[in-house]
Parts: structure tokens; sequence; C-alpha cells
């Protein structure tokens, strides 16, 4: 079974309850596989400035002999965002 943390800012409200000049919130969900390598964050974040809630996801892949990604992309609200990857070296 797949692990996944949750964590959560420390004033996570109802979004309606933000007026224009307050700040935003964000919940980030971190999803791991079994061997404990991230494949995926959820972020949902509330921008009390337009009043919109922005629901991102991003996919990691092509994990190395060492566990660590090099490969992803991301969607927010659906809409693609592109792809993205990292070169690592270690010593």
């Amino acid at each position: 079974q797949n692990l996944a943390k949750l964590i959560k800012s420390e004033n996570v409200e109802d979004p309606e309850l933000f007026s224009s000049d307050e700040t935003s919130n964000e919940i980030i969900e971190y999803i791991y596989d079994d061997e404990n390598r991230i494949i995926q964050t959820k972020q949902s974040m509330y921008l009390a400035e337009t009043k919109n809630r922005i629901n991102m996801d991003c996919f990691f892949i092509n994990h190395n002999k060492y566990g660590d990604w090099t490969k992803g992309y991301c969607s927010a609200n659906k809409k693609n965002l592109g792809d993205f990857k990292r070169e690592i070296e270690y010593w």
C-alpha cells in the first residue's frame, strides 16, 4: 500500500472566511510508493487576493537507482504546466 503524508499549514480554514487582505493558505499532500520514493504531490491553495482556489498536481517519474526522481510534470486546475527533469551528481 502506498504511503501518504498530509501536511497542512497552521491556519487552514474555510476559504469563504478570508477577506481580500489576508494571506493564502495551502494544503500539500506527499504521496510515496512502496519503496518510499516520492511519486506525486497534490497542492491546494486559496488565494485571498483573487478569491480563487488553485489545485496543482505534480508527478515524479524515472527514479534512479538511489530512489531519486529525474523527470516530472505538473498541472494546475487540470491545465498542463509542462515537464521538467533534473540531473543529480553524487559524490
